[in-house]
């Protein structure tokens, strides 16, 4: 499932249906008991890669629109383009203190963030909802 696609995938379905022609890329070829061999491919390596083009496209201090995919105790994971997530951490979520981010967000909200920096390296983008 992991080499589907850089967004992440709750189900194959979501992508690709039997009979669908793809391209992939071969990660390795494995021999097997039995003289079987196993190859493992990947949707994901023979496409583009997101975080390219969202390293070009974002700047700290930009005002940009995602929506928000997951909580957790830090704070909440907001999907700025496909396969590119950044955190808001809990202290960015509001202005007032509060405890959890449940209290203000909840997944499929949309938000308006501002990015506060990137690392593209650590595949990491930092994200506040009261800077800017």
């Amino acid at each position: 499932m992991s080499e589907l696609s850089h967004a992440r995938v709750g189900h194959p379905s979501e992508v690709i249906a039997q009979g669908d022609r793809v391209r992939v890329r071969i990660l390795r070829i494995e021999p097997q008991p039995g003289g079987r061999t196993r190859v493992a491919l990947s949707i994901k390596a023979a496409a583009p890669d997101p975080w390219e083009s969202a390293v070009q496209n974002l700047q700290p201090g930009m005002r940009v629109q995602g929506v928000v995919v997951r909580l957790a105790d830090f704070g909440a994971f907001v999907n700025l383009a496909p396969g590119v997530d950044g955190l808001v951490h809990v202290s960015q979520v509001s202005e007032r203190r509060i405890h959890h981010v449940r209290e203000v967000l909840s997944p499929g909200m949309a938000v308006e963030v501002t990015v506060l920096a990137l690392d593209p390296e650590r595949r990491r983008i930092s994200l506040s909802m009261v800077a800017g």
